[in-house]
C-alpha cells in the first residue's frame, strides 16, 4: 500500500514542549527525560567542553593530566616511583557535577616494554562530584594512560 499526502505545510515558527529552537529543525530542550528506548543512528557527541580536574595525587604520582570532557577522555598518570597496589593514584573531579552518581568505566591503554599491564578501577566515588582512580597491583615509575567513559 502506498500513501501520499499533498497540501501539507512544513511546520514553521518556535518549537514548544520538550522541543527547543525553531521549525523545521527543532532540537530537544535542555534536561529532558526520555522514557523508553532511544535509538541513535549515528555517533553520540558530547557538547561538554570543560575537562575534569585531578587532585590528591598518590605517593610518587607527579601528574595526572586529563584530556577530554566529563563524558569521555583519557588521563595520563605519570609516576616517578612505586605506587602500592589498591592505592589511590588521583582524584578526578567533574567540571560540572552530575545530579547523582554516574556509571564510570575505566580502560587501561598502557602497553610498553617494562611497563606493567594493570587494571585501573574506581576506588571510591563521591556521588556525582568526583571519583578516585586506583590500580590492582603495584606500579613502578612510568606513564600510565587510562581512558574513561561516564554515563549519568
Amino acid at each position: 500500500m502506498t500513501m501520499s499526502f499533498s497540501g501539507l505545510a512544513t511546520p514553521a515558527g518556535a518549537a514548544g514542549g520538550v522541543l527547543s529552537g525553531t521549525y523545521p529543525n527543532p532540537g530537544l530542550a535542555a534536561n529532558q527525560n526520555i522514557a523508553g528506548n532511544m535509538t541513535v543512528g549515528g555517533h553520540l557527541i558530547s557538547s561538554a567542553a570543560a575537562a575534569p580536574i585531578t587532585s590528591n595525587l598518590g605517593a610518587n604520582v607527579t601528574s595526572a593530566v586529563p584530556a577530554g570532557n566529563d563524558v569521555a577522555g583519557s588521563i595520563a598518570i605519570t609516576m616517578s616511583g612505586a605506587l602500592g597496589a589498591n592505592t589511590r593514584a588521583c582524584t578526578v573531579t567533574f567540571a560540572a557535577a552530575y545530579a547523582s552518581a554516574p556509571k564510570i568505566t575505566l580502560v587501561d591503554q598502557t602497553s610498553a616494554v617494562g611497563i606493567t599491564i594493570v587494571n585501573s578501577y574506581v576506588q571510591a566515588q563521591n556521588g556525582g562530584i568526583s571519583y578516585d582512580i586506583a590500580f590492582d597491583q603495584a606500579l613502578g615509575a612510568g606513564v600510565y594512560n587510562v581512558d574513561y567513559i561516564v554515563i549519568g
